[in-house]
């Protein structure tokens, strides 16, 4: 069994928390499966062998219910958003003054590989581009899909550095002028300074 498997992770925690306290390594494993809603160790250990992804496994180990609720968690996302920013501009040649921004995530994708303890993503999102100019701003509208890696250590979930790949679409033609695109200052300041 991989030292990455629920159940594994879990009995690291355990003897983590054991270790801190000061505490039997069997008592500590009790308290946690009572806590995370099992009646015994060896419930929770005969539910890990059987569902590992079971919501008070998850919950107790990983600190989520789902798998895909880690898309979600905030250290992620603005790992995310960090690392995206760089491939937007470089996927699709945006200006470098352009302010992007994800919104609306798609349904999420994933596989957990418990010889590795990584787990891999794949979803889609809304991105908007905003363009300062002196005369006003410009939108841009992407559709994104992207795949990445995250991994559960010490306690909390981080983004695989390098991990990133994307699909960028420009759900508008950016060649074209389109009026509805571009958002003037009103009342223009120019005229009154």
């Amino acid at each position: 069994m991989s030292a990455f498997s629920v159940i594994n992770a879990f009995k690291s925690r355990s003897k983590s928390i054991a270790r801190q306290r000061g505490q039997q390594l069997s008592i500590v494993r009790e308290q946690l499966s009572k806590l995370a809603g099992f009646s015994s160790y060896h419930e929770l250990h005969r539910v890990a062998e059987t569902h590992p992804e079971d919501v008070r496994l998850l919950r107790s180990v990983f600190g989520v219910s789902q798998f895909n609720d880690v898309v979600f968690k905030t250290q992620v996302l603005q790992a995310l958003e960090r690392e995206l920013v760089p491939l937007v501009i470089q996927e699709k040649s945006v200006p470098a003054s352009v302010t992007l921004s994800m919104s609306n995530l798609g349904k999420v994708n994933y596989v957990y590989q418990v010889d590795t303890g990584v787990l891999l993503v794949s979803v889609s999102a809304d991105c908007k581009g905003l363009e300062k100019f002196p005369q006003g701003e410009s939108l841009h509208w992407y559709s994104a899909s992207f795949r990445f890696e995250v991994k559960y250590r010490d306690n909390r979930w981080s983004l695989v550095p390098n991990s990133i790949g994307i699909h960028l679409v420009i759900d508008q033609d950016e060649t074209e002028e389109d009026d509805e695109n571009f958002i003037v200052e009103f009342p223009p300041t120019a005229f009154y300074n």
